[in-house]
């Protein structure tokens, strides 16, 4: 079954590369649909600290990804 949006594509990548943190990062997703559609809204310095404190999720995609890309 084709993924119909973003976080559909991200939940189907994490189940299978397992990664546990896939709530995490469809977050991420809708964040940036705030950010791009709802700009007015966003809060830039709440977004920075979140950024900033925790960014393990994405840090864990980018290297398993990484991993699979190299075999």
């Amino acid at each position: 079954m084709r993924p119909r949006s973003n976080t559909e594509c991200v939940r189907e990548v994490c189940q299978r590369i397992n990664l546990y943190c896939c709530k995490d990062l469809e977050d991420i997703i809708r964040l940036r649909n705030i950010i791009t559609h709802r700009y007015w809204m966003v809060k830039d310095d709440q977004i920075y600290r979140d950024i900033k404190n925790d960014f393990e999720c994405i840090i864990e995609f980018i290297r398993k990804v990484e991993e699979l890309s190299s075999v």
